[in-house]
């Protein structure tokens, strides 16, 4: 088998199986909705963000397990298309990311304003199961440089938290 062959094949798996993941915690996530959403508010008020998000990532859309302080235009379709979303960047290279400005970073043809309106500063580490990442708990500011390192780190340990309460389902 060719090094080209072998890649092809591996990428196809993590595709499928970050797939199979989503869905499967997306339903465990339909049951436990009301757990979710208090430990998010939980979490928000800990952190002191107007926003939060249990998020999972597909590779063409991000959808919202649980949500505070969204904006309410993304309310009607609970997601967001995979490439405007930071929490697509956390699940494909499975590690925490602080970015202090979202206007400040390139997001493709669309002008990070138009995408995030707003929202200035991200938060977001990811969320495993079974060793893929499947989605991020995240949290979001108006404020420019509003989260530090250690709001990752507390995000990390709530993220065990969110998973232990998917898990009770499955």
């Amino acid at each position: 088998m060719s090094v080209a062959a072998f890649e092809t094949c591996s990428l196809d798996v993590l595709v499928d199986t970050r797939a199979a993941a989503v869905t499967d915690l997306f339903l465990a996530g339909l049951l436990v909705r009301d757990r979710l959403q208090v430990l998010l508010d939980d979490v928000a008020e800990q952190l002191d963000a107007p926003i939060a998000g249990i998020n999972l990532v597909r590779e063409d859309a991000v959808l919202f397990a649980a949500a505070t302080g969204a904006p309410a235009w993304l309310d009607p379709s609970g997601g967001m298309p995979a490439g405007w979303a930071p929490c697509r960047r956390v699940a494909d290279l499975d590690t925490a990311l602080l970015i202090g400005d979202l206007h400040a970073v390139s997001w493709g043809f669309f002008p990070p304003s138009a995408l995030f309106g707003t929202v200035r500063a991200y938060a977001g580490v990811p969320l495993r199961t079974h060793g893929v990442v499947a989605g991020t708990l995240c949290v979001m500011s108006e404020t420019p440089q509003a989260f530090r390192p250690a709001t990752l780190d507390r995000l990390e340990q709530r993220a065990a938290e969110v998973m232990a309460v998917l898990d009770s389902v499955r």
